[in-house]
């Protein structure tokens, strides 16, 4: 057992406490797959992937979220990809944490746009998540994949968007363990478009 699991224990309500403890189990999840992703040598989780049916996938979980069902429309092309090799929960949990981002990005909105689509350019797959949020300040921009970093409340009463500044951290410890790169475009005001570029092999 941890240290933070005991503080748990032993003070429940502490928010602070909570807090540590939620960061402490994201970032063990965290470790533990890309340990996962270090052991690929041996091959036997990997699968030929539909990545647009990862899309789909994680889209779906959305909708049953009701600020996702009111204030959030969608715009999905997905263009015809090769099956792409790899574990299919490092996939889903680091497109699913862009989409979520996206997402939560737009909670201020009233009405938001949420655009994805996916290509294949040479000898690539190209995924685009793109927002209509707040966007990214110039200031922000340089640290949005530090451990820890986030622009998001880490613990919120009012039903607002939380986050620890794990996500990100993961998604590209996932995208780049597979040779792949992600980048990330952003205007404040109008929105944010991150780009997740992976090499055919």
């Amino acid at each position: 057992m941890g240290c933070a699991q005991l503080f748990a224990m032993k003070a429940p309500h502490n928010k602070d406490i909570m807090i540590i403890r939620k960061a402490a189990d994201e970032m063990q999840n965290i470790i533990t797959s890309i340990l996962k992703t270090s052991q690929k040598e041996s091959r036997e989780d990997l699968v030929e992937i539909d990545l647009n049916q990862v899309l789909r996938d994680q889209i779906d979980l959305l909708r049953a979220d009701q600020f996702f069902k009111h204030h959030i429309q969608t715009k999905i092309k997905l263009n015809p990809l090769p099956l792409y090799p790899g574990v299919y929960h490092h996939f889903s949990q680091s497109i699913g944490n862009l989409i979520k981002n996206a997402v939560e990005a737009m909670y201020d909105r009233e009405k938001g746009v949420l655009s994805i689509s996916s290509q294949k350019e040479g000898k690539a797959i190209i995924i685009t998540i793109s927002d209509t949020g707040d966007g990214i300040s110039k200031t922000d921009m340089g640290k949005i994949f530090d451990p820890f970093f986030t622009t998001k409340p880490i613990v919120a009463s009012d039903g607002h968007p939380t986050g620890t500044g794990l996500g990100l951290v993961s998604c590209k410890e996932m995208i780049e363990s597979y040779g792949g790169k992600i980048s990330v475009a952003s205007e404040p005001g109008k929105g944010t478009t991150f780009t997740v570029r992976l090499p055919m092999k």
